[in-house]
Formats: C-alpha cells, sequence, structure tokens
C-alpha cells in the first residue's frame, strides 16, 4: 500500500496547501519520498490530519514547513525546510532598517548552509557537514536571540525568531 510504502521510508517532504473542492474550502496534503507521492484531500489543516497522513509513531524523518500541525513530531525526526526558511528571510531581508539586516545576515547562513549540504552531497562525508554546520548553528542562534528580544527595532521579525527558536532541534536534524 502506498501509505504504508511512504511511512516506511527513511525520509519523506511533507506540505499543505488550501484547496478547493465543489466550492468549498478544503487542504490538499502531501508526503513524497524518493520513490513515490501521496496526496489525499481533507477538511483542514489540523494536527489530525498530519497523523492520519504520517501516522501518530511517524519512524522517518519528515522535512515539513514551519506548520504547528507538524509539531506532535519528534524533533529529531523532523527537519525544517531550508527553502522555506531562505523565502521567510528573503521577505525580512525586503523590509527596513533592523528586519532588512536581519533578513539579509539569515540569508548569509542559509547560502553557507546551503554550499555545504551541496558538498556533503558531493563527498558523502557527514563529519565534515557537521563541521561546516556548527559555526552556523552558533551564529544562526546569536541572531536568533538578539531578534528575539522586545524591542521596537524588532517588532516585524520577533515572532520568527522566536518561532526559529522555539523549533531549534529541527532545523538541524539533517546534519546530526
Amino acid at each position: 500500500e502506498l501509505l504504508a510504502h511512504i511511512r516506511a521510508s527513511p525520509a519523506v517532504n511533507v506540505d499543505e496547501t488550501g484547496w478547493r473542492l465543489r466550492g468549498g474550502k478544503r487542504t490538499l496534503w502531501g508526503a513524497l519520498s524518493s520513490r513515490a507521492a501521496l496526496f489525499r484531500i481533507a477538511p483542514d489543516r489540523h494536527e489530525r490530519e498530519a497523523k492520519a497522513l504520517l501516522g501518530e509513531r511517524f519512524a522517518c524523518i519528515a522535512c515539513s514547513d514551519r506548520w504547528w500541525a507538524y509539531d506532535y513530531l519528534d524533533p529529531g525526526q523532523r527537519q525544517l525546510c531550508w527553502a522555506h526558511l531562505a523565502r521567510d528571510f528573503t521577505a525580512h531581508s525586503e523590509g527596513l532598517g533592523a528586519q532588512k539586516q536581519f533578513g539579509e545576515a539569515g540569508l548569509r547562513i542559509a547560502k553557507r548552509l546551503f554550499a555545504a549540504w551541496d558538498d556533503y552531497r558531493q563527498d558523502g562525508d557527514p563529519s565534515c557537514l557537521v563541521e561546516r554546520v556548527a559555526p552556523l548553528k552558533g551564529e544562526l542562534r546569536a541572531l536568533l536571540e538578539g531578534a528575539a528580544r522586545k524591542s521596537p527595532r524588532n517588532r516585524y521579525h520577533r515572532t520568527f525568531a522566536k518561532n526559529l527558536l522555539k523549533r531549534w532541534p529541527a532545523l538541524w536534524t539533517f546534519a546530526a
């Protein structure tokens, strides 16, 4: 069965988006492994729908956006999608002042992280990946902690920074 195959895969990308069905609002959920894709239309974007797709006790790594419905997953089995994060940092970089600086700094970190991942895909050395990611963790942590402090300068990006700090382990599952 396709659902069993998806759940048995070592890694699955998951996402959800709005969908219209006969004029009514629904949600299209997708789970994609390296060999299969499963889509289902559900009533909404709630956690119960994520569990229906992935299962209560998901055995592999799920790469997802920051949507709260995936928060039931163990952080060691969840990888936040860095492409989504790069998009979020880009949006902040198009702001003004402190928000712009925050977004640009986040994009510089993401660019170096993507380069480390590309190198890992070429050489396959996990210890080299961990070594290259370690300073990026420190830089990102400092950036997020600074932005998470309550300040009028941070009002546009504070919530984003706090959200990433709350999900910190899931930023680094790929390099564990």
